[in-house]
């Protein structure tokens, strides 16, 4: 239980050493059916969004990424188990030599913060699916559980951002 605990809890809330740690205000409803409920529609609208987000990411660069496409599924594909082009140890790049410098940088930029939410939004499913499993399964108090995040996107300065959000 304690492992549990500790591999999901950021900001190890409950434990002796995280005193003084910023708890963000709770956003979900007090009672126990409203916090399951919100919890399991927050990792539905996450899902989602990881996958639209996942889409658009692949979207930029197939030959990297791989294929989005619903075509033939080539011999290559069925021996790796992958789409080709996808964990190629050649790798693929951000950048599109074949673009003008600033639309390379423009392009790169967007992945960029494309996979920063996205990040974000796995970050968010992985601590959804735990509070289900620590209070469903596991009998935990649904506080033991605060909010993963508090606006990140509010920080004024980097000590905001690790120390608060």
């Amino acid at each position: 239980m304690d492992a549990l605990d500790l591999l999901s809890n950021f900001r190890r809330y409950g434990w002796d050493w995280s005193r003084g740690v910023h708890i963000p205000h709770e956003t979900r409803p007090s009672n126990l059916t409203g916090v399951i409920f919100y919890t399991i529609l927050s990792a539905a609208a996450h899902v989602f969004a990881f996958g639209i987000l996942n889409t658009a990411i692949r979207s930029f660069s197939p030959a990297s990424f791989g294929t989005l496409s619903s075509g033939p599924i080539l011999e290559e594909e069925i021996r790796v188990g992958f789409p080709v082009g996808l964990g190629d140890i050649s790798g693929g790049s951000t950048f599109d030599k074949s673009l003008p410098f600033y639309l390379q940088f423009l392009r790169s930029s967007v992945i960029s913060l494309l996979a920063l939410v996205w990040n974000y939004v796995a970050i968010h499913i992985w601590y959804d699916l735990c509070t289900i499993l620590g209070v469903l399964i596991l009998g935990q108090d649904p506080s033991q559980w605060p909010p993963s995040f508090d606006a990140p996107w509010c920080a004024t300065s980097l000590t905001d951002f690790w120390g608060r959000r």
